[in-house]
């Protein structure tokens, strides 16, 4: 199950990536300046939303927030 919640990171940090390419290829392609500001908000937001969605114990599937840890914080589960 550890691969698993490793999976996870992995794809929101792949979208960290990505959204942080599409902001400034959007900044580009509108050929309008984009404030810094809105840029920091698209990638965060972004961001978010991935890890919303990913970032959950296999088991309980509860957020699982920032926490580096082998277990989950709700259901005290250990990832294997």
């Amino acid at each position: 199950m550890r691969k698993k919640v490793k999976k996870q990171k992995r794809i929101v940090n792949i979208v960290l990536v990505i959204s942080t390419l599409i902001a400034f290829l959007l900044e580009l392609l509108l050929d309008v300046p984009l404030p810094g500001k809105v840029m920091i908000l698209i990638v965060y937001g972004v961001t978010l939303i991935a890890s919303v969605i990913l970032d959950r114990c296999p088991y309980c599937h509860k957020y699982l927030g920032a926490r580096n840890s082998r277990r989950c914080p709700n259901c005290g589960r250990e990832f294997r």
